[in-house]
C-alpha cells in the first residue's frame, strides 16, 4: 500500500545541535541523539504550518504517538532533555484520554535557521517508517481515498537547482522573501514532507505541496519507481470557487442575490469583474484579479464582521483603506450578498455553539464553504480518478504529471460530473500546463 520513505532526514533549528552537543548522551551519531532531531522536526512542523494564524502556540502530541516516535524507554528522557535544555516547554493543562500535553519551542530557538539533516542509524531509519505507518494508517482508516494520493506525493520531487537559481538570479522577488522560497524548496527534497492530513474543521486536506509558492510549481517533476524522470504537467484549478459556492450555499438556504454576481461567480469571471468595475473610480492603489481575490478573502468571507468596522475609520491608505474601500463597494454593488453575509456572521457568532466547533479567529462561514470545497475536490472527485494518473492536489486543484490528452481529459470530465451531482451545476474550470498536452482543448 505504501510506498517506502527512501530519503531519511531530520529538519530543526540549527542552534539545537549545538546545545545537543553539550550532553554526552546525546553526543553525535547517538541513538537518543536522532530521537530527539526527530521530536524536533515534528514540533517544527507544525508550528510551521500554524506560525502565520496562531504563532507559537503549544501543539498537542498524544503519549501514543511520542511512544511510536521514541520508544516507550526513551520519550521522557529525551523530551525532559530538551526541557533542561531550555529547547522546549511544556503545557501541563491536558486532559487524560481527551486533551494531551502541549509541547513548543522557546521562542529563541525559532530565530534560528532550519537546517536538513541526513539520519545515519538503520534504528532512526525504521522509526522513520513506523511514524509514517501510525500517522497515514489512521488515516487510510477513515480516507481511504487518499491511498493514491499517498502514493503519488513519494514521486514528486523538485529540481533544486534549477528553483534555488531562478529564486535567487532570476525572480523579482523582493530579498526579503528568498529566504521562504528557499526554505520551501528545502523542505521538498529533505525527505521528511511525505505526509497527509485532513484539517479536522474544513476536511481540507494538507501536504508539503500545498504551501509550496505558485511560482515554484514549474520545477516539481515525476521521478516513476523506474527511475524516469517527466517535467510536463497540466494544472486544473478551480475558477472563484469559494465566491461560486457561496453562490451556491444562498440558493439552496433559498436567499436571493443579484444575478449579475450569479453569472460571473458561475462563469469564472468575478474577481475580473470586481477589479474593471472598481478601477473606473481612482485609488492610490493598483487593482487587479489579485488584490480582489485577497480583499474577497480578508474582507467579506474569513473576517467575522466583513470589515464593517473599517467603515468608520478616517484612513487613506494602508491595508485598512483598501479593505474600507472593497468592503464599501461589495455593499453597495451586490446588497443582497452583503446583507446574507451579515445576517450569517452575526447569528453564528451570537450562537451557543461549543467551543470547539467554533473559529473563533475568523468567519464559521469561510470553513462550511471550504468544506463544500473539500467534498467536491478532495473526498469526491479522487475516488473517481483512475490509479494510473499521477496527481497531487492543491485546495481546489489538481496538479496532474506527464499526463496524456485523454487522461486531462477523463479529469475534467470526473470534475464536471461531481459538481453537478453535488451542486447542479458545473462550476467554472481554469486548466493550464504545458501547450503540447493542452493544444487540442
Amino acid at each position: 500500500m505504501y510506498k517506502r520513505n527512501e530519503n531519511y532526514s531530520t529538519l530543526t533549528p540549527e542552534i539545537i545541535l549545538d546545545k545537543l552537543d553539550s550532553v554526552p548522551e546525546f553526543s553525535i551519531y547517538s541513538v537518543l541523539r536522532e530521537k530527539a532531531l526527530l521530536f524536533a522536526t515534528m514540533l517544527y512542523n507544525r508550528w510551521w504550518d500554524v506560525r502565520k494564524e496562531d504563532g507559537n502556540v503549544f501543539q498537542r502530541i498524544s503519549s501514543e504517538l511520542l511512544i511510536t516516535l521514541l520508544s516507550r524507554d526513551d520519550y521522557k528522557l529525551v523530551i525532559n532533555t530538551l526541557v533542561d535544555l531550555d529547547i522546549i516547554e511544556i503545557d501541563n493543562s491536558y486532559s487524560v484520554g481527551k486533551c494531551p500535553k502541549g509541547y513548543r519551542f522557546k521562542d529563541y530557538i525559532l530565530q534560528s535557521k532550519p537546517i536538513a539533516r541526513k539520519l545515519f542509524r538503520t534504528s532512526s531509519i525504521t522509526r522513520i517508517n513506523k511514524i509514517e505507518l501510525f500517522f497515514n494508517n489512521q488515516l487510510i482508516n477513515k480516507n481511504s481515498h487518499l491511498i493514491n494520493l499517498y502514493n503519488n506525493l513519494k514521486l514528486i520531487h523538485i529540481d533544486e537547482y534549477e528553483a534555488n537559481d531562478w529564486i535567487i538570479f532570476k525572480s523579482e522577488l523582493p530579498t526579503e522573501k528568498h529566504e521562504y522560497y528557499l526554505q520551501r524548496v528545502n523542505r521538498i527534497n529533505a525527505g521528511i514532507s511525505g505526509y497527509i492530513k485532513v484539517a479536522y474543521s474544513n476536511k481540507r486536506v494538507f501536504t508539503h505541496l500545498t504551501n509550496l509558492p505558485k511560482e515554484l510549481r514549474k520545477f516539481l517533476y515525476l521521478k516513476t519507481d523506474k527511475g524516469e524522470c517527466f517535467s510536463s504537467k497540466v494544472y486544473i484549478d478551480g475558477a472563484n470557487t469559494q465566491p461560486a459556492l457561496l453562490c451556491i450555499k444562498m440558493k439552496n438556504e433559498g436567499y436571493e442575490l443579484e444575478e449579475l454576481f450569479w453569472d460571473n461567480c458561475l462563469n469564472g469571471k468575478i474577481y475580473d469583474f470586481i477589479a474593471n468595475d472598481i478601477s473606473n473610480e481612482s485609488y492610490p492603489f493598483i487593482i487587479d484579479r489579485n488584490w480582489v481575490k485577497k480583499r474577497f478573502m480578508d474582507t467579506i468571507l474569513y473576517t467575522k464582521d466583513n470589515s464593517e468596522f473599517t467603515h468608520q475609520l478616517s484612513v487613506t491608505e494602508g491595508l485598512n483603506y483598501e479593505k474600507q474601500v472593497f468592503s464599501k463597494y461589495f455593499q453597495r454593488s451586490f446588497p443582497n450578498v452583503w446583507n446574507y453575509l451579515m445576517k450569517v456572521k452575526k447569528t453564528d457568532n451570537n450562537s451557543n455553539l461549543n467551543f470547539a466547533n467554533r473559529n473563533n479567529g475568523g468567519s464559521n462561514l469561510a470553513i462550511e464553504i471550504q468544506k463544500m470545497e473539500s467534498e467536491l475536490w478532495i473526498h469526491q472527485l479522487l475516488p473517481e480518478i483512475p490509479s494510473e494518473i499521477v496527481y497531487t492536489t492543491i485546495h481546489d486543484s489538481l496538479l496532474i504529471f506527464n499526463p496524456t490528452k485523454e487522461q486531462v481529459q477523463i479529469c475534467i470530465d470526473k470534475i464536471n460530473e461531481t459538481s453537478k451531482k453535488l451542486y447542479k451545476v458545473e462550476l467554472p474550470l481554469h486548466i493550464d500546463g504545458d501547450i503540447e498536452i493542452l493544444e487540442w482543448s
